[in-house]
């Protein structure tokens, strides 16, 4: 089965009023490389809680946008890929057909799903939503891949 992917990297850099972060991601197109450790280019702040051999990709639904739209109206404008940081943005991906441990072809390689992705403070900063951790609990969170 074939999924539409966009991919996006990023590179740490400072915001003000909180700590350095690489959320800001960017879409890139053509041929990439992808290591034990992620996508050539794309960079973590915070590297014990992001990156690694069991989180070096992050995958978010493009699909779940419309319930943060919905949710946080005035916000609006901020939900869409990848505003949650993440490196690849799919359609037809959910939690409903993708498990922990599942296995996909991306080009040459093959990637696995290994964990749900911890709410991150950051995010309440950059949705300007002072909740928004403790209520991405409660909903749809993005999956790491390796």
């Amino acid at each position: 089965m074939h999924y539409p992917v966009n991919v996006f990297t990023g590179k740490v850099r400072e915001y003000e009023g909180s700590r350095p972060s690489a959320i800001a991601k960017v879409q890139v197109d053509g041929e990439l490389t992808l290591t034990d450790l992620g996508l050539a280019g794309d960079q973590q702040a915070e590297k014990k809680i992001h990156g690694g051999p069991d989180r070096a990709l992050c995958h978010y639904p493009r699909e779940h946008y419309q319930h943060w739209k919905t949710e946080f109206p005035e916000q609006a404008d901020l939900f869409v890929a990848p505003a949650f940081g993440e490196n690849l943005s799919t359609e037809g991906l959910t939690e409903k057909n993708v498990f922990i441990g599942d296995i996909y072809r991306w080009g040459d390689a093959l990637i696995q799903v290994t964990q749900p992705r911890s709410p991150c403070f950051k995010l309440n900063f950059h949705f300007g939503i002072i909740s928004f951790k403790h209520f991405q609990l409660l909903s749809y969170t993005p999956l790491y891949q390796h």
